[in-house]
C-alpha cells in the first residue's frame, strides 16, 4: 500500500496568542514543539503562551485492512520554525482599537468567570458585561457607546487590568 506523507507545512499566526498550521492537505494529527520539545497540542490550531521557537509535524494514519490494529503512519517534515514573543499587552490583547465599538478580546491565559466592564476617562461606569470563559478570541459588541475614549476593565479571581479603548465611526 502506498501512501504519500502529509504535506509539510507552513505556521501562521491568527491572532496575537493562536497560531495556525496550514498546509494543501488536511493532516489526521499535528504535533507541536516548542523549543525542540513536545507540548501537549494536536489540532491544526494552537494557543501560544510561552516565548519561544514553534514548529509542528502533520501526522495521517491509514487503516490496513490485513492488518487493523498495526495502521500505517506517515509523517510530515517539520515545518520552519516560527519565533513568538508576546506583545508588552500585560497578558489582554484588544483589537482592532480604535474602533467602531466592535472590539476583539485574546487573553493570553485561560480565565473563568471574567467581568467586563468599560467606563468613562471621568469614571462612570457605561457598561458591566461577564464572559464565563476567556479562553479564545471573544467579540465584544459596544456599538451603543458615542464615540469617545474609554476604560476597559478585564478581571477574575487570577487577572487584573484596565486598558484605554476609543470608538470611532
Amino acid at each position: 500500500m502506498k501512501k504519500d506523507n502529509p504535506k509539510t507545512l507552513t505556521i501562521v499566526p491568527k491572532t496575537t496568542y493562536t497560531l495556525v498550521a496550514r498546509s494543501s492537505a488536511k493532516a489526521d494529527e499535528y504535533l507541536w514543539k516548542l523549543d525542540g520539545k513536545s507540548i501537549i497540542a494536536k489540532d491544526s490550531i494552537l494557543k501560544v503562551i510561552d516565548k519561544g521557537s514553534y514548529t509542528v509535524i502533520g501526522k495521517n494514519v491509514y487503516p490496513i485492512r490485513s492488518s487493523p490494529n498495526n495502521p500505517l503512519t506517515c509523517f510530515s517534515s517539520e515545518s520552519e520554525k516560527y519565533d513568538f514573543a508576546p506583545y508588552d499587552d500585560k497578558g489582554l490583547s484588544v483589537f482592532p482599537n480604535p474602533s467602531n465599538g466592535i472590539f476583539n478580546l485574546e487573553s493570553r491565559y485561560d480565565l473563568d468567570k471574567v467581568s467586563v466592564t468599560i467606563y468613562t476617562i471621568t469614571g462612570q461606569q457605561l457598561y458591566q458585561g461577564k464572559i464565563e470563559t476567556l479562553n479564545k478570541q471573544y467579540t465584544l459588541d459596544v456599538r451603543a457607546l458615542p464615540e469617545g475614549t474609554y476604560i476597559l476593565g478585564i478581571e477574575s479571581s487570577t487577572f487584573k487590568l484596565s486598558k484605554l479603548i476609543s470608538i470611532i465611526r
